[in-house]
């Protein structure tokens, strides 16, 4: 699912309308910490592939075309827009919760 499709599903989403639960279960922000913190690594050690590319004159054999650099980009930068969009429904989520309970909803 791409980011501008889980965006498109949350505009057509009336946040008052959501229970106090549904609410909270989209606030939670633990397992997009989580699958953040696995991408960083994940990138970190894609990086140091490269940099021992680098180091040698043969090269290490990772990333030798740029289509392989590409194609991973691209996938990197889609996996972090689909969770900055998560991040968005969860923040908006947290804020509508504490709205309703603001209000004793």
């Amino acid at each position: 699912m791409s980011a501008s499709m889980i965006k498109a599903l949350w505009d057509k989403v009336d946040g008052s309308s959501l229970s106090q639960d549904e609410l909270q279960s989209l606030a939670q922000g633990e397992e997009l910490s989580y699958e953040l913190g696995h991408l960083a690594r994940t990138i970190n050690g894609i990086a140091c592939l490269v940099a021992e590319d680098g180091t040698k004159a043969a090269g290490a054999g990772n990333f030798q075309h740029h289509s392989d650099v590409t194609d991973l980009l691209f996938a990197i930068g889609d996996a972090i827009a689909i969770k900055a969009e998560c991040v968005n429904i969860a923040s908006y989520a947290a804020w509508m919760c504490g709205e309703k309970t603001a209000k004793g909803s």
